[in-house]
């Protein structure tokens, strides 16, 4: 899987501040995915979105996420990952998962202070 990486240092910080941390694809049901990804992000208590790639399926559930008023947090390599309007976001840029890991945990840490 190509995010594998980025989703493993995504877990370990999740799990450093006691979080489970599920990706939505993860759990392959039969049917319909949609109502699973829906009860993922309704119960979660942070939603993290990486938007390297613009995968359609992320920013789809980025907008539900948004629309629930969650808090959000997103990850992208590079600024031409993210699209025009939502650049006013704040974005976590990172370029190793090492990296990746610290500016999370960072941005994290605020993130839940803030709710």
């Amino acid at each position: 899987d190509e995010w594998h990486d980025e989703f493993k240092a995504v877990a370990q910080v999740g799990q450093e501040f006691g979080y489970m941390v599920v990706r939505g694809d993860e759990k392959a049901t039969p049917g319909d995915i949609f109502p699973q990804l829906l009860h993922l992000i309704v119960s979660a208590k942070v939603v993290i979105a990486n938007i390297s790639g613009r995968n359609p399926n992320v920013f789809y559930e980025l907008g539900i996420a948004h629309a629930l008023d969650k808090p959000v947090i997103l990850l992208a390599h590079n600024e031409s990952d993210v699209p025009f309007d939502i650049r006013s976001k704040r974005i976590v840029f990172y370029g190793s998962d090492a990296d990746l890991r610290d500016k999370l945990s960072k941005m994290l840490a605020r993130t839940l202070l803030a709710t």
